[in-house]
Order: structure tokens, then C-alpha cells, then sequence
């Protein structure tokens, strides 16, 4: 197999265009694509890698699926903006992604890749619920291959990708069943297609793992997570500050209105009580 290294760049996330990956290609093949940002999607991250190659015949490619999230339970849930799909493992999401993206595909196969998710396993989780129910977190790495046509000639493709599922079971209230939630997210996956005959597995592997993030878009990334992060602590807290104050501020209208009806009606009783005596006084002078 003979390749060529390509790089993968990012122009718009930055100050300046910093290279976000490496990829070894096959020799010959075209690049197209760069590191796309949409900070407004709530269905997947913030960046994603709109990158694929083509041979010269355009039989052959690769490219990299981008990550997505979903949710799935047993009530309904209004305003969520992710879909909300059955899907309870990485086959389930496969299967969904070429029925959108591969229409007309076959899937001629699926087998499970736990090595794709060995480098997630600090994800496995599980966390019981006093009263019942619990949540649980893993993640599942699966590979399909699909068959169909190019311009008229049958092609093999191959997608893979990791998966991270959170199982959430709420106690049950009452004699009603409880209520289940199930949120999925996958990491970017790779796909790459032959001509029938011609597809190696070891190829795709070798393609696969041949990716490397750019030292400096790395670290540029990890101190933009940070940042976020502390914006996001640092939001919380002046909302908790502002709530506090807005309950003391509550607080003290409660008591000077409180105290505002105490004086008033003290003062009315003050009134009725001289009017009373004033009537009483009065109706003893006219008796005399």
C-alpha cells in the first residue's frame, strides 16, 4: 500500500489556520475538506472533521463521520433538540446512519470492536439510586460493511465507530412504571469504500490509526475546554450569587410589607379604639 501524508487544517476556529490532523491517504487519492465549526450544535461537538479523499476513478474513498447524539426513554420529552430514536447500542446507530447517509445500501455484516473502545473504558460506569434504579454509562465500538453501486459497479464500505450510552432508571412513584432515559453520543468515526473485491481490512485499519492531532490545535483545544469550563463555573456561580440576592431581596420585601400591614392595622385598631371612646364619652355627657 503506498501513501502520502495529508494534512487536515482548521481555519476557522482560531486566530490563525493551525493544521488539526495528519492522515496517511493512498498515494494518487484528492483531498477535499477541513475541520468545520458550528458552535451552535447542540447534537454533536462544536468542530467537526468535514474531511474525506477520493481515488482518481472515485471507486475508492475515505472520510470521517462526524459525531452526533441522541436520546431515547419511556415518557415523552418536549423541547429536545437532539433526535429521539430507539437506539440503544452501536449497531442500532450504524444501522440508522446508513439508512440516512447510504440510502440504498445493503448491510451485508456487523461485528463488535472492542478495540475501538478500549481507549474510552474510563467511561464504564455504575451508579445505584437509593429507592431503586440507578445509572450506568459504557461505551461500544462496531464495525459494518455495506454493499452497493458507483456509477453502475459495485463497492464495499466499511463505517465504523465508538458509541457512549448513559442508562438512566428514576425510581417508580406510586404503582406507575418508572421512567427510563437513554442518551447516546458517538466520537468520530471512519468509513472507507472499494471496488468490490478490493477492500482490505487491514488497509482500513492501518488508515485509521494512522491519524495524528496537530501538538498545537491540540493544545489550543484542550485550553479552549478549559476556558468554557471556567466560563461555565464562573456563570453558575453569579447565577447562584444572583438567586441568593434575589431571595434576600425577597426576603426583606416579605418583611416590609409585613411590617408595613402590622403598622396599618395597629393604627386602625388605635383609630377604632379612640372612636370608640370618643362615642363613649360623648354618649355619657348627653346621659347627664
Amino acid at each position: 500500500l503506498r501513501v502520502q501524508p495529508v494534512q487536515i487544517m482548521d481555519r476557522q476556529g482560531f486566530e490563525k489556520p493551525l493544521v488539526a490532523a495528519t492522515v496517511l491517504m493512498p498515494a494518487g487519492w484528492r483531498p477535499e475538506g477541513q475541520v468545520a465549526w458550528n458552535p451552535m450544535n447542540q447534537c454533536g461537538e462544536a468542530h467537526q472533521f468535514n474531511w474525506k479523499a477520493t481515488a482518481p476513478d472515485g471507486m475508492g474513498a475515505m472520510q470521517f463521520i462526524p459525531a452526533e447524539r441522541w436520546s431515547t426513554g419511556n415518557f415523552p420529552m418536549q423541547d429536545v433538540p437532539c433526535p429521539q430514536v430507539p437506539i440503544t447500542a452501536v449497531r442500532g446507530y450504524l444501522e440508522w446512519y446508513v439508512q440516512r447517509e447510504r440510502r440504498g445500501a445493503r448491510i451485508m455484516d456487523f461485528r463488535p470492536r472492542p478495540d475501538l473502545a478500549q481507549p474510552y473504558q474510563g467511561l464504564n460506569s455504575s451508579s445505584p439510586m437509593q429507592g431503586g434504579g440507578g445509572m450506568r454509562s459504557w461505551v461500544e465500538g462496531g464495525e459494518v460493511l455495506l454493499a452497493y453501486q458507483v456509477a453502475g459497479k459495485p463497492v464495499r464500505e466499511t463505517i465504523s465507530t465508538v458509541a457512549a450510552l448513559t442508562h438512566t432508571q428514576f425510581p417508580p412513584i406510586g404503582a406507575g412504571p418508572g421512567v427510563e432515559l437513554l442518551q447516546g453520543q458517538t466520537f468520530t468515526g471512519f468509513a472507507m469504500r472499494a471496488p468490490e473485491g478490493a477492500l482490505d481490512f487491514r488497509r482500513v485499519d492501518a488508515l485509521r490509526n494512522s491519524v495524528r492531532l496537530g501538538p498545537e490545535w491540540n493544545q489550543r483545544m484542550i485550553q479552549s475546554a478549559n476556558e468554557r469550563h471556567r466560563i461555565a463555573m464562573e456563570s453558575n456561580r453569579r447565577i447562584a450569587e444572583t438567586n441568593l440576592r434575589g431571595a434576600r431581596e425577597r426576603s426583606e420585601i416579605i418583611a416590609q410589607t409585613g411590617r408595613e400591614i402590622s403598622d396599618m392595622q395597629m393604627q386602625g385598631w388605635q383609630q377604632r379604639n379612640e372612636s370608640s371612646d370618643r362615642t363613649q364619652r360623648e354618649t355619657i355627657e348627653s346621659i347627664r
